[in-house]
């Protein structure tokens, strides 16, 4: 999901751990964070934001740490309930690293926390999460596609078009992609007023006087 920073992953320390619950919307210990700058605005439309830095906390130290490469991320994401991510595991890809190291920096203005334990992709196919505009009604569209495609590109937007699509082509059934290794949740932005909220429109009711007015219901 995401949150906001100022540019130094120091800041990110202060998102309130106190939910702890297996839910979409709550922060598990060692969430990952999905980092991205905003993009600079063409004509009188500033562009969505593009994803740029993924951060994981450490269980043990707290402190947040860059991760190299898509592929690492989804998998300490999909581990994250019964394998807690700690400093020690990211001296894979950087050496001597551990809670004694100083905390990851980034240069992200824009941050959300995402969902933990979301699976990994099935071989082949590849998960996109693109942010929207803030102020729009809706944070980001969670799709995947089939990264191996080579005559058309497929691209799938809810488990509703998994199930189709592995109707329809039974052949990937027996390679072991199931409806169950794709995942549609979407981020959450720790600034609540990035999404536009929405409202019901005012309704006619009566007053005592019999009289019409407007009322508005949130």
């Amino acid at each position: 999901m995401w949150s906001s920073c100022n540019g130094n992953a120091s800041n990110n320390s202060s998102v309130d751990h106190s939910e702890t619950i297996h839910h979409e919307l709550n922060i598990l210990e060692g969430d990952g964070l999905l980092g991205s700058e905003e993009a600079q605005p063409i004509q009188s439309k500033p562009e969505p934001p593009l994803l740029k830095d993924l951060m994981v906390q450490c269980l043990s130290c707290e402190k947040w740490r860059l991760i190299h490469s898509m592929q690492k991320y989804e998998i300490i994401r999909e581990k994250e309930i019964y394998a807690p991510f700690v400093c020690d595991d990211a001296s894979e890809w950087k050496p001597y690293m551990s809670c004694d190291v100083p905390e990851d920096e980034t240069t992200c203005d824009i941050w959300a926390i995402d969902v933990p334990s979301i699976p990994c992709p099935p071989t082949g196919w590849k998960r996109e999460v693109h942010f929207r505009r803030e102020g729009s009604t809706r944070f980001a569209d969670v799709y995947y596609y089939f990264a191996l495609s080579i005559k058309k590109k497929i691209i799938v937007r809810s488990i509703e078009d998994v199930k189709k699509f592995l109707n329809d082509h039974p052949e990937y059934i027996r390679e072991g992609v199931n409806p169950s290794r794709f995942s549609f949740k979407m981020p959450k932005p720790l600034d609540e007023n990035y999404v536009k909220k929405r409202t019901r429109p005012a309704k006619l009711t009566l007053d005592a006087e019999g009289d019409h007015r407007e009322s508005q219901h949130g």
